[in-house]
């Protein structure tokens, strides 16, 4: 198709007429309709660049005083008005204005040698590969190609995010640039989250959990999607993080905790995070074609992010790339299974330690091994975060035929004197019952400048053996 000094050809404008009242897929208000033309036509260029610079005017009414008062740009309007009529009616000259405005001409050189929009074109290719190879660049161009091909002999539509999972088959490919900035913003957040995840006791022993294990694989693999429930400290995001690794490793994970899964649902907190696009548009546009999206401690989101979370999680119907892993504490699954996309989503329970997995962490440690002997004692550890507690204070547990502790209490005081040692000892413990206050409501981090002044100097004091992680 050409342009001419008279307008544009009519087919075409018909056919852009009948895309712009279609319900779907084209949304008038974020999409455009472009015209690939060979070479230029001079004549037409300077006009258009007029017509396209007066319907950025917010008034019709100008715009179009401006284009009547010639009659070269009122024959090129005419050109987009009168093909619009629909059932005998002309279009609202206003709207006939919007049109234009969504409207673009893309004059190249494809079909000539030697072509320069080619030569681009294939760097381009050569830039959005991880390899960077000619090669590669050469062959992602063929297959753009025989892409564009298929569809203007099938349904004339290419969605972006389809198209960029089919071609991750085949290519390593960056970040599109639509998302590279917050792609990359993401997966430093993930990293971060990733990192507060433990798959090990102190001493580097890993808790056996195989039954648990093959549940959740039999579960992702047959659904792409499955929660994970347990009560807390059970070990649930271990054990998520520990099966990915061995199982998924070549895959894309992206870890996301509730604040910073609260911040990216919300409009207002994305810059914070260093995202400027929408999550589920990152998500869609991510680059890889093996992927998983880890959420957890869903059980701390409110309920306006819960119901953002409706949209997000329907891109793994739309999106085969994906799978999804939402960890949570037990009871909560119900709630999330209301959401339409979750109805069906498999459950997998993570219980608490059995007899045998606690007897194999304490006999990883010499000095605990007396202790995995003791039926009333195991279950005291059944919890994997007080296991590693007791691990870490293995001096505070030593064999001792006379001060053997027997009891929860007795344990609760070995710990609590061992973490409270020091030269703030009173005002550790009160720092302590404030962070065990914190903790019973979900505030798991919280930063340190918003500790009172004796809460503060007494952080400053703490023991080493304080169980607390400073980031």
């Amino acid at each position: 198709m050409q342009v001419t000094a008279s307008g544009l050809p009519r087919d075409f404008i018909e056919a852009s007429w009948a895309l712009w009242r279609a319900p779907s897929p084209f949304n008038a208000s974020t999409d455009h309709i472009g015209l690939v033309t060979r070479g230029r036509n001079t004549a037409f260029d300077a006009i258009w660049s007029d017509l396209k610079t007066w319907c950025d005017d917010p008034a019709p009414a100008l715009a179009m005083g401006r284009i009547n008062a010639s009659q070269k740009h009122r024959k090129i309007f005419d050109s987009v008005h009168e093909p619009g009529d629909e059932n005998g009616s002309p279009p609202d000259e206003a709207e006939t204005l919007a049109l234009i405005a969504r409207l673009h001409l893309y004059p190249l050189d494809f079909q000539l040698s030697p072509s320069t929009n080619l030569e681009q074109a294939k760097q381009r290719c050569r830039t959005a590969l991880v390899s960077e190879t000619q090669n590669n660049a050469d062959a992602l161009w063929e297959a753009l190609v025989q892409t564009a091909e298929s569809a203007r002999l099938g349904s004339g539509i290419i969605r972006l995010p389809r198209l960029l999972g089919d071609l991750s088959t085949r290519f390593g490919l960056k970040a599109h640039p639509s998302i590279a900035a917050s792609w990359l913003s993401l997966r430093n957040l993930s990293i971060d989250q990733r990192a507060t995840i433990e798959v090990a006791l102190p001493n580097g022993h890993v808790v056996d959990r195989q039954r648990e294990t093959a549940g959740l694989s039999h579960r992702l693999r047959a659904s792409r999607v499955c929660i994970v429930i347990g009560e807390s400290g059970t070990g649930k995001s271990a054990l998520v993080a520990r099966f990915l690794e061995q199982e998924f490793f070549g895959a894309t994970h992206i870890w996301l905790g509730p604040d910073t899964l609260r911040a990216a649902l919300n409009a207002a907190g994305r810059s914070a995070i260093g995202l400027d696009q929408e999550l589920g548009l990152i998500l869609d546009r991510s680059p890889g074609d093996d992927k998983i999206l880890i959420l957890d401690s869903l059980e701390r989101l409110d309920s306006a992010s819960l119901g953002k979370l409706t949209a997000l999680l329907s891109l793994r119907a739309t999106n085969s790339a994906w799978r999804v892993v939402l960890i949570t504490q037990s009871g909560f699954e119900n709630q999330l299974r209301a959401n339409v996309s979750l109805a069906d989503a498999p459950v997998q329970a993570v219980p608490a330690l059995s007899a045998a997995a606690i007897r194999g962490a304490l006999r990883s440690v010499p000095q605990l091994a007396w202790i995995a002997n003791d039926p009333a004692i195991l279950p005291l550890f059944a919890n994997l975060k007080t296991l590693g507690w007791v691990v870490t204070a293995e001096s505070s547990f030593r064999e001792d035929a006379t001060d053997a502790p027997t009891s929860t209490a007795e344990i609760a005081d070995r710990l609590w004197t061992r973490w409270t040692s020091g030269a703030a000892t009173t005002q550790l413990q009160r720092l302590l019952v404030q962070l065990a206050i914190r903790d019973a409501a979900f505030e798991r981090s919280f930063a340190i400048s918003d500790l009172a002044t004796g809460d503060l100097a007494a952080f400053d004091l703490r023991s080493n053996e304080l169980p607390l992680q400073v980031n």
